[in-house]
């Protein structure tokens, strides 16, 4: 009954941090360059997303800043979510990200995707630590700093220390517990991809008591 008390205990404390992700699109046609930011509202603290996320998009175009017309505003309630798009009359040939949407914001990442047209050109990941990129880097560049945010991603988050302690624990066999672990890290590759694009969305009313009841499920298969 220890083990259950301590599993039940930590999964209290070690509350299931959110994967805080803003998207930042940018598409580039032969005629304009168009800019859509995927946020979380409570992150805009109350503010009218319409100026307060234009004034957070910090993005030079062929060296000069981007300079879009009336922007539009889609919420949506069920994943606390809303999505703000603009865009100005111009082709950039060369884009640079000067800062993170929420640079003020410890733990959540920009990721910015980049089009021409409909091919992808780059992807960057921008934090309070790493806050500017210039797109169209080699892959080994865009590689590294994917894999440090993953890897960042998974050791900042108690929840995830827990159950993968818990599966330990359980002493299953090395080439299952590798499946696992394989299939929890695809999966949360997913779950960012997903979120960066503005695909899909959980709110973390549902993720966080789900991630909380799985680390005490471990615990109880421990005893």
């Amino acid at each position: 009954m220890r083990l259950l008390y301590v599993a039940l205990v930590a999964a209290g404390f070690a509350q299931a941090h959110n994967i805080l992700v803003t998207g930042l699109t940018i598409r580039i046609d032969p005629d304009k360059t168009s800019v859509s930011v995927v946020a979380h509202l409570p992150l805009l603290n109350g503010a009218d997303p319409a100026t307060e996320i234009a004034r957070r998009v910090k993005i030079k175009l062929d060296g000069r800043e981007f300079a879009p017309g009336s922007p539009r505003i889609q919420r949506e309630a069920s994943f606390d979510n809303v999505t703000w798009e603009a865009e100005e009359n111009r082709a950039a040939s060369s884009i640079s990200i000067e800062s993170p949407i929420f640079p003020e914001v410890q733990g959540d990442t920009t990721i910015a995707t980049v089009y021409r047209g409909d091919t992808l050109y780059d992807q960057v990941a921008l934090t309070p630590s790493h806050p500017s990129a210039v797109a169209g880097q080699n892959v080994g560049a865009t590689l590294r700093r994917f894999t440090a945010m993953g890897v960042n991603h998974i050791l900042s988050g108690p929840d995830h220390i827990l159950f993968v302690i818990g599966l330990i624990l359980v002493a299953v066999p090395l080439r299952r517990l590798l499946a696992v672990v394989t299939a929890f890290t695809i999966a949360h590759s997913i779950t960012l991809t997903l979120t960066a694009l503005g695909i899909a969305s959980l709110t973390p009313r549902i993720v966080e008591p789900v991630i909380a009841l799985s680390i005490v499920a471990i615990g109880i298969e421990n005893i």
